[in-house]
């Protein structure tokens, strides 16, 4: 059985200012590039269901010590209320991705309804 030995432990995100507005990290994912640089994606929103979730990037050049500042990844006007929730990994020599927005035309309901 292989062990996972922890080396440090940290944060990707935290709330800005916490006591002002809700801000949460959702479903992370995580993918280091050949040149030893990491990727991270969350979801981004007021709580696990909101309306409001969109998928946020950033990285690390220092093997996680440190993070950029997320950067929303699709930020286009929307017709329709969507959330946004995405994967990352590495297949090969590649980067790939899949992402998915969810139709919210419902704000008050959640995904599972």
């Amino acid at each position: 059985m292989t062990k996972i030995k922890v080396l440090d432990t940290g944060y990707i995100y935290r709330n800005p200012i916490p006591h002002v507005y809700s801000r949460n990290a959702y479903f992370p994912s995580l993918a280091q590039l050949p040149n030893g640089k990491i990727l991270a994606t969350m979801s981004i929103g007021q709580a696990f269901e909101s309306a409001d979730q969109r998928i946020y990037l950033c990285s690390s050049d220092n093997n996680g010590r440190d993070w950029s500042e997320p950067k929303q990844i699709y930020d286009k006007e929307q017709s329709i209320p969507k959330s946004q929730f995405g994967r990352i990994n590495i297949l090969g020599d590649q980067l790939a991705s899949i992402f998915a927005e969810y139709n919210r035309s419902r704000k008050d309901a959640g995904l599972s309804n």
